[in-house]
């Protein structure tokens, strides 16, 4: 009777064994197959992320290259002139920001 149990125990240690073995094999399918999807979608992404800034290169180019015909009244759109006014607007509020700057540096280096 006692070898029967053992012979038992061990048939389904032996059957567990061979279970376990094959859900190894099967994680570690999952494990490449995992590991080989995020390459393949980091690499694509990349990609991505490269041709987006690309993209915005030559937005800015397009931009730089429309600001400087609206300026010289090479062209005129309204749209165009409407953001053209937004930039002058920006460009002066910098330039009193630097003015305010310079005024606060020659303060302090006074003071000293």
């Amino acid at each position: 009777m006692e070898q029967e149990e053992s012979r038992s125990f061990l048939k389904k240690t032996e059957m567990m064994l061979k279970d376990l073995g094959h859900r190894g094999g099967e994680i570690a399918r999952m494990l490449k197959d995992d590991a080989s999807y995020g390459t393949k979608a980091g690499m694509i992404k990349v990609e991505q992320l490269t041709l987006e800034n690309e993209k915005n290169k030559l937005l800015t180019k397009l931009g730089e290259k429309s600001y400087s015909l609206i300026r010289r009244k090479k062209i005129s759109n309204k749209a165009l002139e409407e953001l053209y006014q937004q930039i002058q607007d920006i460009d002066n509020k910098i330039r009193g920001k630097k003015v305010s700057l310079s005024a606060l540096k020659r303060k302090r280096s006074s003071e000293k």
